[in-house]
């Protein structure tokens, strides 16, 4: 365990339990589902805590010595081989250096032989793989012989696959219907399949004719509930000899939209303030972080067209929208026409800068829709 953090309200990382919030029948259905040999399929929108989540079931698993977790965030892949990639860096660096286990050797004889490399962040010390060829043929071998040195292990290994709506990006073809395969021919692996592209992963995971249809546990992971929230919030300002009133609270869920990381984010900011919560500080606080967050999200107006960026403007005052093109919302806002309104919905929703739940639009990013709120 790592040593107790200087502030509660952790953005990075993941401590112990006494600094994760709720989330129990989430991690019991996973927990579950990994002890009796389900795949599972983790989802839910971005910044809620998906893998904060992982982490903490992969701490609990870990204490049980019948499980060995190893996690790859494969947002930033393109390819199959940069997936394999990850998954060789993450056993490395697992592995590595446990001669006890049996695997560092085993992994740096394969690593040899398939042409790659170890490499080290002079930084951090890191460990990485750097693999040499860019056969297609090759890369699906190397993934093929991961798994199966990772099969032959004593203990049952978890394998949590994070971002993996990303696999619909890549080039080759049908990489899910390989990955599937690997899944299927190494039974005794539990994969857990995480994303926040919710219209994606349902996809993947719940449409007939798809590789993976049906075949994993379906956990959707949504806001953590403000009752349970607040009370672990007061307790660290009280553990530590700071106050905060539910009013400041309130307006902190409301104006998060009680996405996980931006209450922490809120909460870390006013914890390390050692002063009064008022409202006064919460509202500065809102103010400051919108200020830091300005040269990144300014840059949106150059990244989409103008008429994009002022549908995203629209729908962010407005959110949520359930009825965008109609004729009162497109003359409140100044857009031309239903179909200007229909393509630039299709584009913001393929930059994920928006996202459609029960027939209404929302903004992804509750940061960006404040700061679109607070300055158009």
């Amino acid at each position: 365990m790592k040593q107790k953090p200087s502030n509660p309200f952790i953005l990075t990382g993941y401590y112990s339990k006494e600094y994760f919030c709720d989330r129990n029948e989430e991690y019991a259905k996973l927990f579950e589902a990994i002890k009796n040999e389900r795949n599972v399929t983790l989802f839910s929108l971005r910044r809620l805590g998906k893998t904060a989540l992982i982490q903490h079931l992969f701490h609990f698993l870990e204490k049980d010595n019948n499980y060995i977790t190893l996690y790859a965030d494969i947002l930033s892949t393109d390819s199959l081989q940069s997936l394999t990639q990850k998954v060789a860096t993450a056993v490395v660096r697992k592995f590595g250096s446990i001669e006890k286990r049996g695997l560092s050797q085993k992994i740096q004889d394969f690593i040899r032989n398939i042409g790659a490399g170890i490499e080290f962040d002079p930084i951090s010390g890191n460990p990485s793989i750097k693999f040499r060829y860019t056969d297609y043929h090759q890369s699906k071998l190397s993934l093929q012989t991961i798994l199966e040195l990772l099969s032959n292990q004593k203990q049952t290994v978890v394998i949590a696959l994070d971002e993996f709506q990303q696999i619909t990006k890549y080039q080759e073809e049908s990489p899910e219907a390989f990955i599937r395969s690997l899944v299927q021919e190494f039974p005794g692996i539990r994969f857990v399949f995480s994303g926040s592209h919710r219209n994606i992963m349902i996809s993947l995971f719940t449409e007939h004719g798809q590789p993976f249809y049906r075949s994993t546990q379906i956990v959707e992971l949504l806001h953590i509930h403000p009752d349970e929230y607040s009370h672990f919030i007061k307790y660290h300002f009280k553990n530590n000899n700071k106050t905060i009133k539910q009013e400041a609270i309130s307006r902190i869920f409301d104006w998060t939209n009680l996405q996980t990381y931006y209450v922490q984010l809120v909460c870390n900011r006013l914890y390390s303030s050692n002063e009064n919560i008022t409202m006064e500080l919460v509202q500065d606080t809102f103010l400051k972080i919108l200020e830091e967050e300005q040269t990144v999200f300014s840059n949106y107006r150059n990244l989409l067209t103008s008429v994009q960026w002022r549908v995203l403007v629209a729908l962010s005052k407005d959110a949520p929208v359930s009825e965008p093109t109609s004729g009162a919302f497109l003359r409140k806002h100044n857009i031309s026409s239903t179909s200007t309104m229909s393509t630039s919905i299709k584009a913001l929703q393929e930059k994920e800068l928006i996202i459609k739940i029960k027939n209404r639009y929302i903004i992804h990013d509750t940061l960006l829709m404040r700061w679109i709120q607070e300055n158009f």
